[in-house]
């Protein structure tokens, strides 16, 4: 039986990332006797697919832990004892800069309002993405969501898991929603607002369509 070949046909060879941004698609071209691929110690976010049209593996998505993580790919087939048959790597995901990620700007301006809000300026967004008061002791506000059709309004803790989700849906003169956020205990916290009408479109509008706020819960 034939061995199985690969060989890496995304371009970076190092995959070191932000949390909660998007990775760069890597990929694994199966060259021999590939029909299929088995993917572990991602982190939490990302996953691994397998396109038997072009014997391609796939890694994608957005990290929702930090660390070091040594991934491997193991091609299946016909001879699935073969030395080439796996492939292996390493993703580092840092830490998430204050506020956001992507094509999103933030800036703390908490010590010139008195309100002691957190905005955030987001690319092609007609008013700003604004979280208060924060830190909050239980219900937080965000507004400026009709920039948004549709969207999808998650808070994610340090560990990666969803505490609470939201849906917001345009068609009154509000623009924002208040978030009872009661039941979590104090700590850091990550608004994520995805535009779910994106997420029907091609992977550059749905990889951009993803913002991240920071803020605290304190009592």
């Amino acid at each position: 039986m034939d061995t199985i070949t690969w060989s890496r046909t995304s371009a970076s060879a190092g995959d070191t990332l932000n949390q909660f941004a998007s990775l760069d698609t890597i990929r694994y071209k199966g060259t021999k006797g590939a029909t299929g691929a088995l993917f572990s110690g991602l982190p939490d976010g990302l996953v691994g697919s397998w396109s038997m049209s072009d014997s391609t593996a796939t890694i994608r998505g957005i990290p929702t832990v930090t660390g070091t993580y040594n991934y491997r790919v193991t091609f299946t087939g016909r001879c699935m004892t073969g030395r080439g048959n796996v492939a292996s790597g390493t993703i580092k995901v840092d830490p998430p800069s204050m506020g956001s990620t992507g094509d999103a700007k933030s800036s703390d301006n908490s010590s010139k309002n008195p309100s002691n809000r957190v905005s955030v300026d987001v690319s092609k967004a007609t008013n700003p993405l604004i979280l208060y008061p924060v830190p909050t002791s239980g219900l937080l506000n965000v507004r400026g969501l009709n920039s948004y059709r549709h969207a999808k309004l998650s808070v994610v803790d340090q560990g990666g898991r969803v505490v609470f989700t939201q849906t917001w849906m345009k068609g009154n003169n509000l623009d924002e929603i208040t978030m009872n956020l009661d039941h979590c205990p104090v700590g850091i916290y990550y608004l994520h607002i995805n535009d779910m009408d994106a997420m029907f479109m091609d992977d550059l509008r749905e990889r951009s369509s993803l913002k991240v706020m920071r803020f605290q819960i304190q009592r």
